[in-house]
């Protein structure tokens, strides 16, 4: 019986260790402020009943709330007004954590987790898709939005990585604008890749 609870421990800090894996290392990506104590942004009613129904005490910071204003159910809309796809974030680990899933109109999916790191101050992202791309982020919350960085190599050019920036902003009708932009030379000069607002579903 103490043999199989002791392999049952040892199974839980295996888990615990390739999860905490996926958020270790820091990003190298243009310069990310330290992050301020800033008020948490007032969560739209879009987010209701998205949240955890147990909060943990170890995430009751407001930094941890911080990205609370990205919880709902969600119509992705285009800069001309097109529907790009529908997505969901929520509430997990007591509040220590946001789950978004997304799909496309027509195909393609895909996740992310996102947390608050009080060791780094900084919020890390990991978001996934059904093509096997992986984009690991890294920033805060500050001047009124978040914004999160991240690099990774070029799958179309050798040798070429691409620093990736994506900032939300709240917006009226308690929607949430999204700008993601890209460069190839380390943050000099950036591109628009997508622009999307965060439209909650009726």
């Amino acid at each position: 019986m103490r043999d199989e609870k002791e392999k049952t421990m040892r199974t839980r800090s295996a888990l615990w260790i390739l999860i905490l894996a996926g958020f270790a290392g820091s990003i190298a990506a243009a310069p990310v402020r330290k992050a301020k104590p800033t008020p948490s942004p007032t969560a739209s009613p879009s987010t209701s009943g998205t949240a955890s129904a147990a909060s943990s005490a170890a995430c009751s910071a407001p930094q941890y709330r911080q990205f609370d204003l990205w919880l709902g159910e969600w119509d992705i809309v285009g800069a001309d007004g097109k529907k790009t796809g529908d997505d969901k974030v929520v509430s997990i680990l007591g509040g220590c954590a946001l789950q978004e899933t997304w799909t496309g109109p027509k195909s393609g999916q895909g996740m992310s987790i996102s947390a608050y790191d009080p060791a780094t101050r900084h919020w890390h992202q990991m978001l996934v898709d059904d093509s096997g791309a992986v984009l690991k982020l890294e920033g805060e919350f500050a001047d009124g939005k978040m914004v999160l960085i991240g690099r990774r190599p070029s799958q179309k050019e050798k040798g070429v990585a691409i620093v990736h920036r994506i900032a939300w902003t709240p917006a009226p009708d308690h929607r949430v604008h999204q700008q993601w932009e890209a460069s190839t030379n380390e943050g000099r000069t950036w591109r628009p890749v997508s622009e999307s607002n965060y439209v909650p579903k009726q």
